[in-house]
């Protein structure tokens, strides 16, 4: 499997970064910055956050669900033998 590095993404990005500041020296590395531990913890901060969310807005529909059943009068299912 060939990464962003072997596809030369990260020396494109390099020399954009570069361009864009002026910098004649190319000392921007963004290999320095994007660093699979950074990645890694971003994506668990993310992560984390999400689950949170998630189970709040969760909640809140059943909530919501329950409540327009209540109102509503809900589904009456009932079962018979012949």
């Amino acid at each position: 499997m060939v990464g962003a590095g072997g596809l030369g993404a990260l020396e494109s990005v390099n020399s954009l970064i570069n361009t864009l500041i002026g910098d004649e020296d190319n000392a921007f590395r963004v290999e320095d910055v994007l660093n699979s531990s950074r990645v890694l913890g971003f994506a668990t901060v993310v992560a984390a956050i999400d689950v949170v969310i998630l189970t709040a807005v969760a909640t809140l529909f059943a909530f919501l669900y329950n409540l327009s059943a209540t109102v509503l009068g809900g589904l009456e299912v009932t079962l018979a033998e012949d």
